[in-house]
C-alpha cells in the first residue's frame, strides 16, 4: 500500500510511522520526478559566481548542444570597480561583437564591438543587469546569422532599459564557444561576487 499522505504537486509519497515502506512506492515516485524534470522546457545550463576581480569573465558554452534549444538566455548582475573608471560592461560572443539593428522600425545597421552593454555608474552599490537571448539556425552545412536579442537595465536615480537586436555572422559549422563579459576600461574590473547564469529553453 502507498503512503497515507501525498505531496500537493506530483502526488509523491509522504509516509507516516504506521505506513509500510515499499520499493514499488519509491520507484513510482522516481518515475514521476523524472517525467516532471524532462517536461520542464527551462533548463539551467551554467551558473558562475566570480571569486576575484577580473577585467573579463568568460563563460564556456562549448559543450552546450545548441540544437536542443530554441533560445539561450544569459543573465548577469555584474558590477565594476572602481565604478568611475568604466563607462560600460560589454557582452560578446566568441570575443566578437555584432551588427546592431538600432530599432525594429528602421533598417539602420551599425557594426559594434559588443552584442550587449550596460552603462556603468558612479554609485558604489551600483549593479546592472544584462539579459541576452540567443537564437538562430544552428547549421553544420551552411553559413548563418546568429540572432541576439538583448536588454539591459540600469538603476541609479531612475530606471532605464535598453533593448537592441544583433546578428552575428558565423562560418559553416561554427557555434558559440564562449560568452564574454568585460569592462570597457582597462582601469576597471568586474567585481568578485558577480553572478552569471545561462539557461536554455528546450525545443
Amino acid at each position: 500500500m502507498a503512503s497515507t499522505n501525498k505531496t500537493a504537486n506530483l502526488g509523491l509519497n509522504q509516509w507516516v510511522l504506521s505506513d509500510p515502506v515499499l520499493m514499488e512506492d519509491f520507484n513510482a515516485d522516481n518515475l514521476k520526478i523524472d517525467a516532471a524534470v524532462s517536461a520542464n522546457p527551462y533548463v539551467k545550463l551554467l551558473s558562475i559566481t566570480t571569486t576575484a576581480d577580473a577585467q573579463q569573465v568568460d563563460l564556456d558554452v562549448s559543450l552546450v548542444d545548441f540544437s536542443r534549444y530554441s533560445i539561450i538566455q544569459v543573465i548577469t548582475d555584474a558590477s565594476v570597480t572602481p565604478v568611475n573608471k568604466a563607462s560600460y560592461i560589454f557582452a560578446r560572443i566568441n570575443n566578437s561583437g555584432g551588427i546592431e539593428r538600432q530599432s525594429l522600425t528602421t533598417s539602420t545597421m551599425v557594426n559594434q564591438n559588443y552584442v550587449s552593454r550596460s552603462s556603468a555608474n558612479t554609485l558604489e552599490n551600483y549593479r546592472c543587469t544584462i539579459k541576452m537571448e540567443i537564437s538562430g539556425i544552428f547549421s553544420n552545412t551552411s553559413n548563418y546569422f546568429l540572432r541576439v536579442r538583448t536588454s539591459s537595465a540600469t538603476w541609479s536615480n531612475g530606471y532605464n532599459i535598453e533593448e537592441t537586436f544583433f546578428c552575428i555572422p558565423f562560418i559553416a559549422g561554427a557555434k558559440p564557444m564562449n560568452i564574454n563579459f568585460l569592462s570597457s576600461s582597462s582601469e576597471a574590473y568586474i567585481k568578485a561576487g558577480s553572478k552569471f547564469l545561462v539557461y536554455g529553453v528546450k525545443i
